[in-house]
């Protein structure tokens, strides 16, 4: 019981640490916007919609903004569980909505097209 307790304690630091990384912006990252303590503890993911193969991971809202990932077909990268306003564009049919994901790595982040991908609440 001891070692569960432990491995749980560990978790919910990790967790706090990665909360105030991302809260304040880890090194050349800027703080992710409107961003609360309880969309950090929110359990969701995104996947590329059925059929649209990879989607770029850029590092803002629009397709103003640069590349700085991809997220492949078939895998999953994890998410702020909402949506933002941002640039237009034109692919999946088109619109303005973007979602934040987090790539595999600590504090990183980056914006994908809302009507390209399918978002899972808890996973």
């Amino acid at each position: 019981m001891q070692f569960q307790t432990g491995i749980r304690q560990s978790a919910v630091v990790a967790l706090a640490i990665a909360t105030l990384l991302l809260a304040s912006g880890a090194p050349g990252h800027a703080a992710e916007p409107n961003r609360s303590v309880a969309a950090a503890a929110a359990s969701c993911a995104v996947t590329p919609k059925s059929g649209m193969g990879n989607i770029n991971i850029r590092t803002g809202p629009g397709t103003n903004h640069s590349t700085d990932g991809i997220l492949r077909s078939g895998t999953w990268a994890s998410s702020a569980c909402s949506n933002v306003s941002g640039g237009s564009y034109s692919a999946c049919g088109g619109g303005n909505k973007w979602i934040v994901v987090h790539p595999d790595c600590l504090g990183c982040y980056g914006y994908v097209a809302y009507s390209c991908v399918r978002l899972v609440r808890d996973v």
